[in-house]
């Protein structure tokens, strides 16, 4: 187990999604994430966000809440995603997005349209990174909406 762990947690995306590097978290001597005591000094203030587009385009369309600020660490415990429109083959996909690169934190499949998925989550946001809600198939003047709520801590 210590060798797996340490390999999954040597990627850079990794790293960076469990905020490895921060010092937020960090591998311990028996190859087990921990969290170091003064991490719960540094919280922050609650995090809530929302985005929404009630006039989507046909096709592909992403919807982005705010970048976490420097020095600062997002932590996303419960997220909601909803999208209305005329068609029933619609994706929808949550991810993490770091300006040129989305990771896939999870997704729907149709039918999507009217239901309101809401996701208990621990995803863990560093700063200059944002959490995004890919739509795909989307027809013209569609609705989808994405709320996040969490922590926001200092680092």
């Amino acid at each position: 187990m210590g060798n797996l762990l340490t390999a999954i947690t040597s990627t850079k995306l990794v790293r960076q999604l469990l905020c490895l590097d921060s010092g937020v978290l960090r591998v311990n001597a028996d190859n087990m994430l921990a969290v170091p005591s003064p991490f719960y000094t540094l919280y922050h203030a609650p995090y809530y966000e929302m985005a929404v587009n009630t006039d989507l385009i046909a096709g592909t369309n992403d919807l982005n809440l705010s970048a976490t600020p420097a020095g600062h660490v997002r932590v996303v415990t419960n997220v909601s995603m909803y999208y209305t429109g005329t068609v029933t083959n619609v994706y929808l996909f949550l991810r993490v997005f770091d300006g040129g690169s989305n990771y896939e934190v999870l997704s729907q499949r149709p039918p999507v349209t009217r239901v309101v998925y809401s996701h208990q989550c621990w995803i863990p946001v560093p700063e200059a990174y944002s959490i995004r809600l890919h739509v795909e198939g989307a027809t013209v003047h569609d609705d989808a909406y994405l709320f996040a709520i969490g922590y926001e801590f200092l680092v």
